[in-house]
Parts: structure tokens; C-alpha cells; sequence
């Protein structure tokens, strides 16, 4: 059965250490592996005659995407380590919808356990070749046996998201030999095109296998006697692997690297009671309607100004990554289901850069261009709410 307990005690073991790390794991793949939130790859189990057929899906689906109502969680990411069912385990993209990869991985199949001993010896020459070549371009590769009878995945993480088109070249030039190395046909690859295709293509991460009794192995060249280590060990090798620069020619520009136009001013807009109306605070994700004329307010501004969103909804202290991504996804698609203008929603750490915050509960205080300001201020602080 799929989702049986496992019968071997070793296998019982290994089991339980990916339970108890699923954390840590979740943390990393979080951090590492991430490339957008709004869509991932799971199994799904059905029984049939036959028995139990699993099937690769991608989720959400459609209109729950649209609706921006599902995404990728650290409670997704524990209970894909914890492993407990095949239902459970999912995939990432490796390319994100701004068409950069802050990972990439090279697939070796082998679906046909009569192929094993011949496939796993080419696989793993052909693995082992790639390896040392990234090696030898300062990457720090992993070699995963991830299904227990000859399949591979090669993964290696980047410091930075690159673009795409800079991802693949170097990885289809990496891997271009194949045919000199005696594989039968290419390589998957991931990402597999110099242009995102749909949605991309998603990789299943390390850990349980959704068909076969098996965990991921990792492949080590510390001790050459044991070099295949597993549970905590291969655990504690894969939350080590170390982000590296992608080698090419020319570094590219982060991200996020904005471009150096003329710089607009920005001034920060307040969401509850000043863009949305505000009885009182009934969750997270319950955001008013739009007050009239805010609409027309924030297309003023926009003509002179940048126009940032922020809240004290958004709080980095007691919010993880995946709640901070998830609650400005919603957020933006309230101001666009609205048709408010803007231009970022706010979600880094202490004051966004402004000329100007519009806030309904600010106090303004100069005191160096009124001798009474202090006095002002104190009594329009007396009239809030506390």
C-alpha cells in the first residue's frame, strides 16, 4: 500500500528523523528552494481495482489561484518532510513567476526497476562528471538518489535568484555531453527553457518517495568506503549545502535592482481607516470596502508621488515568510479588485523611505518650526483611543 506503515526497522528509523527535522527542513527549503508561493506540485491517491494510483497534480487549481485563497506554507513544507502520507508530499518550481531560479536541479530517471543495474551505473557516471564539473566552478552540487533503484536528482542552490535565460544556459551547456557520458536520452531539466512555458515545470523535494518505500539518499564523497549517507546525516548535508554564484562572464543584477531612471518620491498610504473602512478588527484577512474617494485620493498623489502601502496588519515579529507573502497577495488583490492605484505594498523591517506617511491615527510634530508643537501633539495624542 501507498501509505502504509513501513514494515523495516531501519527504514522505520530513517522515518522518524525526517519527523523530527521536518522543521528545520521546512525552514530551509522555505529560505533555498522557494521560487514563488502561489503554486506547487502534490500527489494525489486513488484506488482503483488495481490498487492504489498516484497521480502528479498541480495546485491550486485554477480559480482558487485566481482568487489568491491557497499557497505555499511552512505547514505545506513540515508535512511534505513529516512524509506520513503520499498525498502529503509536494513539489516546487524552480522558476519564479519574475522568470528567475534561486536553484536549479538535473533529473535521472529510471521508472523500470528491470533497468536498475545498467541506469544506476550510467546515471551515477554521468551525475558524478556534472558534480565535479560544477565543483570546479565553485558550486556546491548534491547528488540525491531519490527513488532508491537508479533515479538521480543533482540540485544546487544559487545565492541569489538569476534569470532564467542565464540558469539554463549554463545548464544546458553543463549537461550537453550526455550522449558521450552513454545516457539514452537528455537529461530532465529544471528549469527546462530559456522562457518560462505556463506555469513551469515543479521538482519534487527530498524526502519521502510518493510510490516506493524510500527516503532520500545522499551521495558524499567524505567517506569513500560509505559514501551514500541518509536520516539526519543526509539531513544535515542538505540544510548545509552552501548558495554560490552561478558562473558566468558577467554577474548578473539582482532581482529586485531597481533601474537608474529618474527617481520618484514615495508617499505611504494606511490601509484600515484610511483606504478601507474600519468597524473594529475581525481578522487578518477581513479588509473592509473602500472608503469613497480614496480611489480618486490615491490618483492624485500617483501624479507626483510613489505610492506605498503599508499596515501594522504586516508584522515581521510574530509572521513567518510564507504568512507576510500570503497576506500581501491579498492585500494587492484587494487594492486591484478596487482599481485603487499603487505601487508596492510595504513588508520590509522598521520605516519604509517616504516625504510623507497618511495614517489616521498620525500625530504630526514639528518643534523645530513651531514652539508649541510639542504641546499640539500631546493633546491630539489625548484624544486617540488607546
Amino acid at each position: 500500500m501507498i501509505d502504509e506503515i513501513f514494515n523495516d526497522p531501519h527504514l522505520k528509523w530513517i522515518a522518524a528523523e525526517w519527523r523530527e527535522n521536518a522543521d528545520r527542513l521546512a525552514d530551509w527549503a522555505m529560505e533555498r528552494l522557494v521560487n514563488r508561493f502561489d503554486v506547487w506540485g502534490q500527489y494525489t491517491v486513488k484506488q482503483t481495482v488495481l490498487g492504489p494510483k498516484v497521480s502528479a497534480v498541480t495546485l491550486p487549481v485554477k480559480d482558487l489561484r485566481e482568487q489568491k485563497k491557497d499557497f505555499v506554507s511552512h505547514e505545506k513544507l513540515v508535512r511534505h518532510f513529516k512524509g506520513l502520507k503520499a498525498g502529503h508530499l509536494i513539489g516546487l518550481h524552480l522558476v519564479s513567476e519574475e522568470e528567475t531560479c534561486k536553484w536549479f536541479a538535473i533529473d535521472l530517471d529510471v521508472h523500470d526497476p528491470e533497468d536498475f543495474h545498467e541506469k544506476t551505473r550510467v546515471n551515477f557516471a554521468a551525475a558524478s562528471q556534472w558534480f565535479r564539473k560544477m565543483r570546479g566552478a565553485m558550486l556546491d552540487p548534491c547528488i540525491i538518489d531519490s527513488n532508491g533503484f537508479g533515479g538521480l536528482h543533482v540540485i544546487c542552490l544559487l545565492d541569489h535568484p538569476y534569470p532564467l535565460a542565464e540558469v539554463f544556459k549554463y545548464l544546458s551547456e553543463l549537461t550537453s555531453d550526455w550522449k558521450s557520458l552513454g545516457l539514452a536520452q537528455a537529461p530532465e531539466l529544471f528549469p527546462s527553457s530559456e522562457r518560462i512555458e505556463g506555469l513551469g515545470k515543479w521538482l519534487r523535494m527530498p524526502g519521502r518517495h510518493h510510490t516506493h518505500q524510500h527516503f532520500s539518499k545522499v551521495w558524499s564523497d567524505d567517506d569513500p568506503e560509505e559514501p551514500w549517507i541518509e536520516g539526519i546525516s543526509a539531513i544535515e548535508h542538505l540544510i548545509s549545502l552552501r548558495p554560490m554564484p552561478l558562473p558566468m562572464a558577467e554577474r548578473p543584477k539582482r532581482i529586485r535592482e531597481k533601474p537608474k531612471a529618474r527617481h520618484r518620491s514615495a508617499v505611504c498610504v494606511d490601509l484600515d481607516a484610511v483606504l478601507a473602512k474600519y468597524k473594529g478588527w475581525r481578522g487578518l484577512e477581513k479588509i473592509g470596502d473602500p472608503i469613497p474617494g480614496s480611489r480618486e485620493f490615491l490618483t492624485e498623489i500617483k501624479k507626483k508621488f510613489r505610492v506605498i502601502i503599508y499596515t501594522s496588519r504586516i508584522n515581521l515579529e510574530h509572521m513567518r515568510v510564507d504568512e507576510v507573502a500570503r497576506l500581501r497577495a491579498h492585500i494587492e488583490h484587494w487594492l486591484n479588485e478596487n482599481e485603487l492605484p499603487f505601487d508596492d505594498v510595504f513588508t520590509g523591517f522598521g520605516k519604509p523611505l517616504a516625504v510623507a506617511f497618511v495614517d489616521d491615527r498620525a500625530v504630526s510634530c514639528r518643534p523645530q518650526e513651531d514652539e508649541e508643537a510639542f504641546e499640539n501633539a500631546l493633546r491630539e495624542i489625548a484624544k486617540l483611543k488607546s
